[in-house]
């Protein structure tokens, strides 16, 4: 967003939209060769956001980038954009419940769910092909 407002990025619609407080916009304002202010506002109005489901991170994205997010990831991994958005859902899922739950299987009281390193391996490979589509469509 910083390079947006430098004029190093093209403005997007959710960009032009986003919230900034006015006390800092009067900061910008007297002082425009500095855009510590809109770094401030930015960081204080994403701070305790997870961006970890695909809607919040298309919504982030769109901030800097006006392209259909999941549907280019989706094409750069060789999928299509419900499957992606979809395991992407399984596997936040799936750490919410290892964090949150002590990832206990409900229709086996005290026991937990079953995993193996094949499974978080297989889960990180996969983030990491999304994070690369992802930057790959926004950059």
């Amino acid at each position: 967003m910083i390079e947006v407002h430098r004029g190093n990025r093209p403005a997007t619609d959710a960009y032009l939209i986003f919230k900034v407080p006015l006390a800092k916009v009067r900061v910008g304002i007297a002082n425009t060769a500095e855009d510590d202010w809109l770094d401030k506002s930015i960081r204080d109005a994403h701070s305790w956001k997870a961006f970890q489901r695909p809607d919040e991170i298309a919504d982030a994205v769109r901030l800097i980038c006006g392209a259909k997010l999941w549907e280019g990831v989706a094409n750069k991994i060789g999928s299509d954009a419900k499957a992606v958005k979809a395991r992407l859902d399984m596997i936040v899922e799936r750490r919410n419940k290892i964090a949150h739950e002590a990832d206990m299987d409900p229709t086996n009281p005290g026991l937990q769910w079953p995993i193996d390193g094949v499974l978080v391996r297989d889960a990180l490979d996969y983030i990491e092909h999304v994070a690369e589509g992802i930057y790959a469509v926004a950059a």
